[in-house]
């Protein structure tokens, strides 16, 4: 089985986008497809179709001509089974919401390493979302003032554990060592939770979970 993971870099900067599609190459399941200085050109291919869509787009926030913020809905509607990651200098908490909103997996700071930011592509494929743990305790924090929603969903014990880690920031690796269980549990009870919870990704279950009182 192939496990390959094609990717695509919008970055404005392009020593930084070269540098980046060179580090990241340098693992042995990450292939970069194409990179770009600006939104416009991708989201034209991708509306086009006819060659290999990404598994994963490395998302720039502050870009000339169309915004990433503005991007995402345009990217996710071309191509629904491409994870969109966030990858910017800016630590701008209502932009990482608004991002999370419109269809991003995960959101990445720029000074991450790459050996990092390889990691969170693999977590994005397998369903999981990379957030900052900064910014991870921003989202709690801000959802915590939303008005609660009705859910009529029960977590086991195991699950709402491994929830309440994410929810604190936590990597899902970090919460298979908290838990002492194999990474591969932690995997399986994230698919298992959204699947309670009907979301897409572990980001929005945490969401879910905060705004129905699950997680306080």
């Amino acid at each position: 089985m192939d496990d390959t993971i094609n990717f695509w870099i919008i970055e404005d900067n392009e020593k930084y986008r070269k540098l980046l599609k060179r580090n990241l190459e340098r693992e042995a399941n990450l292939v970069c497809d194409d990179h770009f200085g600006e939104c416009e050109s991708a989201i034209y291919l991708l509306e086009a179709g006819g060659g290999e869509k990404p598994d994963i787009l490395l998302l720039d926030l502050g870009l000339p001509g169309i915004g990433g913020l503005d991007a995402i809905k345009k990217i996710k509607a071309a191509s629904t089974e491409t994870h969109i990651l966030i990858l910017t200098v800016f630590d701008d908490r209502p932009k990482v919401i608004k991002a999370l909103n419109a269809g991003a997996s995960g959101y990445l700071l720029k000074r991450s390493p790459s050996k990092e930011i390889a990691k969170a592509m693999e977590d994005a494929i397998k369903g999981g979302s990379p957030l900052n743990p900064d910014v991870a305790k921003h989202l709690v924090a801000s959802l915590n003032k939303q008005q609660p929603v009705v859910l009529n969903v029960e977590l086991s014990t195991k699950e709402l554990s491994i929830l309440e880690l994410i929810a604190d920031g936590y990597a899902q690796k970090e919460v298979a060592e908290k838990l002492e269980i194999p990474k591969h549990t932690v995997d399986f009870n994230c698919r298992k939770i959204c699947k309670k919870l009907e979301v897409n990704n572990i980001t929005a279950a945490v969401s879910k979970a905060i705004k129905s009182g699950l997680l306080r």
